[in-house]
This record gives C-alpha cells, sequence and structure tokens, in this order.
C-alpha cells in the first residue's frame, strides 16, 4: 500500500450548454442543424477555474494551467484557483511554481486542507520531512475526517524509520477506512514485528475478511499459527496461500521446514521443498534442505 505519494484536487462542477438550432428555408427542403454554444463569450472566473479542473482531469495540464492562470487574472483573490493551479504545477513536477502558487492560495485562505496537504506531499517529495509533517498535520487539523493525509503521515514516519508514529497514522487511517485490506496488513506486520501476536491476528484477519484473495496475510497467518505450534492451522493457512499464488515458493519452503521439523514427514518435507526449487532453482536454503533429506534416506 505504501506507494508513492499522490496528490489531491478539490473537484468543482462544470456545466456546458448546447443546443440544437432547426430552421427550414421554405416549403418541402429539408431542416439543417446548426450547434450553438450557450456559454458567455467573456467567461467568469469560476468557469475558468472548472474549464481547468475538467482539461486537468483529462491530462491536459498545459490548458488546466492556462485556465487558471485566466481565474486569478479575473479574481486575483481567488484562493482555490492559486491552490489548483499549484496542483497542475505538481503535476508536471514543476514543484517551485507550484509550492509558489499553492502558497499564494493560502495567503489568502489559510483554511483550505486540501492546499496544505498537497504542499505536505511536494515537501515529502523533495526530501523536506519536517515541512511536509507540518502541513500533513496541519490538513488533519482542517479536515480529521479525510484518511488521506493519515495514510501520506504513515508513510512518511515509515521513510523516516519512526514506526510508532507511523504506526499511529496507519491506525487512524484503519478507523477510517476499514475496508482497506492493505492498512490492516500492515498493521498486523507492525505488531508481528514487535511480538505482539494477538493482535497481529486480529489484523490479519481482517484482512482475509475484507479481501479473501489477499495471499500475504494468510502466509503470515501461517507464520503465527506455525510459530503457535499450532500446525493443523499453519498448514491450512500455507495451502491457501499457494492455492491463490502457486508461485509463492516461501510458503512451500515454510511447509518443508513444518513437516520436517515438526512432523517428522521426510516425503512431505522433501515434496514442498522441491517445489520450492522448481519456482527458485538457486534458492540454496531449499537446496540444502534437499540434500539433507536425500542424504539421510540414504542411511
Amino acid at each position: 500500500m505504501m506507494n508513492d505519494f499522490d496528490f489531491k484536487s478539490r473537484v468543482t462542477a462544470v456545466f456546458t450548454i448546447l443546443v440544437i438550432a432547426f430552421s427550414l428555408s421554405g416549403c418541402g427542403s429539408s431542416p439543417k442543424t446548426k450547434e450553438v454554444d450557450l456559454i458567455p463569450k467573456y467567461r467568469t472566473a469560476e468557469e475558468y477555474n472548472n474549464l481547468a479542473t475538467v482539461a486537468g482531469q483529462n491530462g491536459k495540464i498545459d490548458m488546466a494551467i492556462s485556465n487558471y492562470k485566466k481565474a486569478i487574472e479575473l479574481n486575483p483573490n481567488y484562493a482555490d484557483a492559486y491552490a489548483n493551479l499549484g496542483l497542475a504545477f505538481a503535476k508536471k513536477g514543476d514543484y517551485k511554481n507550484a509550492m509558489a502558487a499553492i502558497k499564494k492560495g493560502l495567503a489568502i485562505n489559510e483554511q483550505m486542507a486540501f492546499a496544505h496537504f498537497n504542499l505536505g506531499i511536494i515537501y515529502a517529495k523533495l526530501q523536506m520531512n519536517d515541512k511536509a509533517e507540518f502541513e500533513l498535520k496541519r490538513a488533519t487539523e482542517l479536515d480529521p475526517k479525510d484518511p488521506g493525509a493519515c495514510i501520506a503521515l504513515s508513510k512518511l514516519f515509515a521513510k523516516r524509520g519512526d514506526t510508532q508514529n507511523a504506526n499511529n497514522y496507519m491506525k487512524r487511517y484503519a478507523d477510517m477506512v476499514p475496508d482497506d485490506p492493505y492498512s490492516h496488513y500492515n498493521l498486523g506486520l507492525f505488531y508481528l514485528e514487535r511480538g505482539i501476536k494477538d493482535s497481529a491476528l486480529e489484523e490479519f484477519l481482517l484482512v482475509i475478511k475484507t479481501d479473501p484473495n489477499f495471499k500475504d496475510a494468510y502466509f503470515q497467518l501461517g507464520v503465527i499459527y506455525h510459530n503457535e505450534n499450532n500446525l493443523d492451522k499453519a498448514i491450512e493457512m500455507y495451502k491457501k496461500t499457494i492455492s491463490i499464488d502457486s508461485t509463492y515458493y516461501n510458503a512451500f519452503i515454510n511447509l518443508g521446514d513444518l513437516y520436517y521439523f515438526e512432523k517428522n514427514d521426510a516425503v512431505s518435507a522433501l515434496q514442498s521443498y522441491n517445489k520450492a526449487l522448481a519456482i527458485d532453482f538457486n534458492n540454496q536454503y531449499a537446496r540444502k534442505m534437499v540434500s539433507k533429506i536425500q542424504e539421510e534416506g540414504k542411511r
């Protein structure tokens, strides 16, 4: 889930009116159609802003920039247009102009959560982490119910190695977006790495409840059950992982270990290790275990 940061836009409505006028040129003549654009020749700042938004959504970034600038020319105090202009520049990778435009918008209206969010994302991309943290936290203050800033802060803290804060914001995100399996999966990993197995188990179970084909969650459940010596349940989870992804060689290796070390079933262990090698022929651990079992079989 932790891909690169995404920007956020404020979307407004656009209304374009086209009518068809029919005219008759004498008795018995066929009707002719004419397309009439009823949008005023001189548009308002809001109309230019809306046109720019649609252009940006359709990938026409230069057109969007041009129309946002026209909106600002007509209304120099149009805070949203400045913020949207900054977003358009950011999409082009022009972060210098993007930051300048967003800051102008915030100087007019400091309460725009989405503008603080986008400014924070730009700072994060430029590795200006302290400024990114400030802006993203301001976004959460202004819009506490928006999960976007929470996940962005979680990513930011994770990149900085601050796992505690990363987890706190991930938890807030998961509470706001309970149907997102990735947030629960990342929380599960966080708890598992710290030995909080009960909480990890709970999060991974939430993952597969939300997404029954989330292979990594089944694998992690297998690891937990394996470590708790709940072997039949561990086997079930590893096999479920493999049923979803037959190339998941770590599940075959863990199955091999479980059969060999816990169940003393060398035949099943050998089958599992060989299946892992069929996927990754150079896997040194699986090769070593296959050789070990084969040597023991000769005695």
